[in-house]
C-alpha cells in the first residue's frame, strides 16, 4: 500500500511541475510605462514586450549613451525560460526514478512473497 502512495505522490509532484510551466514568467524589471516585462510561460514564450523595451532602451541609448543603457530583456526572458524548463525536467525526472524504483522493489518484494509462499 505504501508504495500506491509514493507513485501517487510523484505522479502528483510531475503533473504540478507540469502545471507550472503553464504559469506566467515576467521580469522584474518594469518596461518604460512601469508595467512588468512579460516573457510568456514555458511552454509559449512570447518575447514582444521584452523586444519593444529592449527597442525604446536602444533608441534611448543612441541619442544619449551617457545617460541611457542599452537593455537586454529580451535574452534575459529567454534564459528564465530555459531555466523554468529545466526545473520541470528535473522534478520530473526524479519523480520517474521513484516511480520506477518503488514499482520496481514493489514487484520484486510481491514476487519473493509468492514465491516463499509457494514453496512451504
Amino acid at each position: 500500500m505504501r508504495w500506491v502512495l509514493t507513485i501517487g505522490s510523484a505522479l502528483a509532484i510531475t503533473v504540478g511541475a507540469a502545471i507550472a510551466l503553464s504559469t506566467p514568467i515576467q521580469l522584474s524589471s518594469a518596461d518604460h510605462r512601469g508595467r512588468p516585462i512579460a516573457c510568456g510561460d514555458a511552454l509559449q514564450a512570447d518575447s514582444a514586450a521584452a523586444e519593444a523595451a529592449d527597442d525604446y532602451n536602444q533608441r534611448l541609448n543612441d541619442s544619449s549613451p551617457d545617460r541611457f543603457i542599452a537593455t537586454d530583456y529580451e535574452n534575459q526572458c529567454a534564459a528564465m525560460i530555459v531555466e523554468k524548463r529545466r526545473h520541470a525536467v528535473i522534478v520530473s525526472a526524479a519523480a520517474a526514478v521513484v516511480v520506477l524504483t518503488t514499482g520496481g522493489l514493489g514487484f520484486m518484494i510481491h514476487r519473493a512473497r509468492s514465491r516463499g509462499s509457494g514453496s512451504k
